[in-house]
């Protein structure tokens, strides 16, 4: 059966693949997001699990630490008391003249033994304080001090009614690990055993031995025996709250391990899974099964939120299904029609087919192309106009700079005739500087040149104020005029000086020009660093403008040109306003190049550390200061 060409046309159209493509990405995003949300998570989970449990482990193992700690370092301390010490090497030599050929009288024999039970009383409660000091008696049952051969020992016990002395140390030295422990090089433990001192009992003991040392050679005249309740370790496992299938065990020693199981601790196999940590005391190790009961109730949670994730994933891509159907199919049949009636000549604007979309912008582009010949037509009329305006600039800037020259020059030799010095004079100084103007592109000239443009502006000024100012020039010394300086930098600084300065004093005033050279690191006269608004600290070896130096010496020269006025003086404000451009007259004749454009170009010229800073005293005077390198340009 053959598909209507309807049909056909419907599945092959772009919007039809669209939709599809779009549903049918959705739909494996889904899967590969919540293929990868569940083995990431499952993985994290483990992980965390065992995280959990090694941060419990080490908890565990700590509180274990602190409690063999107290045990072994009192068995470390009955190894080096002087006391103890004392007593066995008394009992230990007093048990070598018993052995002699000549037996002693009844008297000595006495005496003897009168000196050692006060020796061995008096050592006895030193011995037993300490083993009754923080509370040792809590875990160890039992601590024994004896000499080699037995015969003299000290004894302390937790619990002295459900013990017996008889043979003591024989049962003790006669056990299959005391010789084991008492020649290991550190401390050993052998796993839980029966005590050998009271058998019927029937209570588990982790047995410590330790030899000691005579104080006054390397021979070992005794040892410590001590009896470790298991409880040293049962007590910190009974505040750890287990799951129900959650199992801790512990191993003493080579080879014995121990499941903690109802306040006990019973003898087992560690099974796999387990999580490990070694305690600082390493004979004792700690393993903790953690629960998976409560590792799957996470992770049924955990599946249940990425099936939910999958579930929103999907109904999101059916909805988007029916978004872009509507988006889609929509707009498309609108442009088709706006594009039908543009071909039967229709060119009105249709805003409706301008969206906030792509399809809104190809819309805008069938708007525009619709109304395109008028939009060329009347763009062709506005080019027209422009054309002839700018034709008509053109025509208004070929004036000749020439022609304002020789008018110039005319006026000058029209008023030396008539014997008008002053207008001949303005004359000249305004020809110079218009010619300067229009035609010098240098940012850089010789002070000379710059101070000769100074003086035609000058010029100006003082015709036009009547003679009321003057400007005198103190140059220390002729060859600094061959120093570089920025064009245009000074004329600035004198109008400022005129217009800002002298001019709101209403009455005569004065401006000196100076000029001379300071070395690096010299302390200006005129104020301190903190009073110039520029520190001037450094001068580099090299200009990156084509300019030398004067010398090639290591010291190098400043050159510092003031501008001092005696007109009004300026507030710290004003200074500072100044120096940012807030302050720049609106009607100079260079009200373009200010003082804060003379201070940055000096800044882009010579370097940051250079530049123009400000002194003022209101009501007395105003410096200007130009801070320079003295460099002289290449010819």
């Amino acid at each position: 059966m053959k598909k209507s060409p309807d049909i056909n046309k419907r599945f092959s159209s772009i919007r039809f693949q669209i939709v599809v493509y779009s549903m049918g990405f959705a739909i494996l995003m889904s899967l590969m997001i919540t293929a990868i949300s569940f083995f990431y998570i499952r993985d994290n989970l483990r992980r965390n699990v065992r995280q959990t449990a090694m941060s419990s482990l080490q908890l565990l193992g700590s509180e274990m630490d602190k409690s063999l700690d107290n045990a072994t370092n009192f068995a470390l301390w009955t190894t080096i008391d002087s006391t103890i010490n004392t007593y066995l090497n008394r009992m230990t030599a007093g048990s070598a003249v018993s052995d002699r050929d000549e037996p002693l009288t009844t008297e000595e024999l006495q005496e003897k033994n009168r000196v050692e039970r006060r020796l061995a009383l008096s050592t006895w409660e030193h011995f037993n304080d300490e083993y009754n000091a923080m509370g040792r008696t809590r875990h160890i049952q039992r601590v024994l001090v004896s000499t080699m051969d037995g015969q003299h020992y000290l004894q302390s016990i937790k619990n002295a009614a459900i013990t017996s002395t008889s043979g003591v140390t024989g049962k003790i030295m006669s056990t299959n690990y005391f010789y084991q422990l008492l020649n290991a090089d550190d401390f050993q433990y052998f796993g839980l055993k029966q005590s050998p001192v009271n058998v019927h009992t029937g209570d588990s003991i982790i047995p410590m031995v330790r030899p000691i040392q005579s104080s006054s050679s390397s021979a070992i005249v005794g040892f410590v025996y001590m009896e470790l309740s298991p409880s040293i370790i049962t007590s910190i496992f009974s505040d750890y709250r287990l799951e129900k299938d959650e199992r801790v065990f512990v191993a003493i020693g080579e080879g014995h391990k121990y499941e903690y199981k109802d306040g006990k601790l019973i003898e087992g196999n560690v099974p796999e899974g387990t999580v490990s940590y070694n305690l600082k005391n390493k004979a004792f190790s700690l393993y903790l099964l953690p629960s998976q009961r409560s590792m799957n109730v996470r992770m049924n949670f955990y599946i249940a939120v990425i099936g939910l994730m999958g579930f929103f994933i999907i109904c999101i891509g059916l909805l988007l299904w029916r978004r872009m159907n509507h988006v889609i199919n929509v707009p498309i049949t609108k442009l088709l029609r706006k594009l039908d009636r543009i071909g039967k000549g229709d060119f009105t604007r249709d805003e409706t087919i301008e969206w906030d979309s792509e399809l809104g912008a190809i819309g805008a582009g069938i708007n525009t192309l619709s109304l395109n010949v008028q939009n060329l037509m009347d763009k062709k009329v506005q080019d027209e106009k422009k054309k002839q305006e700018l034709e008509y600039q053109i025509l208004q800037s070929q004036i000749n700079p020439h022609f304002l020259y020789n008018t110039l020059n005319t006026i000058k030799w029209m008023a030396t005739i008539q014997g008008s010095d002053g207008i001949a004079d303005m004359s000249t100084a305004l020809s110079r500087l218009l010619r300067n103007i229009s035609k010098s592109k240098e940012n850089v000239i010789s002070l000379e040149k710059e101070l000769q443009l100074v003086k035609d502006y000058f010029t100006i000024m003082k015709y036009r104020y009547g003679g009321t100012i003057e400007l005198e020039y103190d140059i220390k010394d002729e060859t600094l005029l061959k120093a570089s300086v920025n064009r245009f930098s000074l004329q600035p600084i004198i109008e400022n000086a005129i217009f800002h300065g002298i001019e709101p004093k209403g009455g005569a005033g004065k401006i000196v020009l100076s000029v001379y050279c300071e070395y690096c690191g010299n302390t200006n006269e005129m104020g301190s660093p903190k009073d110039i608004g520029v520190l001037n600290s450094q001068i580099p070896e090299r200009n990156d403008l084509g300019m030398a130096s004067e010398s090639d010496t290591q010291e190098r020269k400043l050159l510092i040109i003031e501008v001092r006025d005696d007109g009004v003086g300026m507030t710290k404000e004003q200074i500072e306003k100044t120096l940012s451009g807030e302050l720049e007259g609106a009607d100079d004749f260079f009200r373009h190049i200010g003082v804060a454009n003379v201070s940055q170009r000096i800044k882009y010229t010579f370097g940051e550390e250079y530049g123009l800073s400000i002194i003022s005293e209101v009501s007395e005077y105003t410096i200007m200061r130009f801070t320079l390198p003295y460099v002289i340009k290449d010819e």
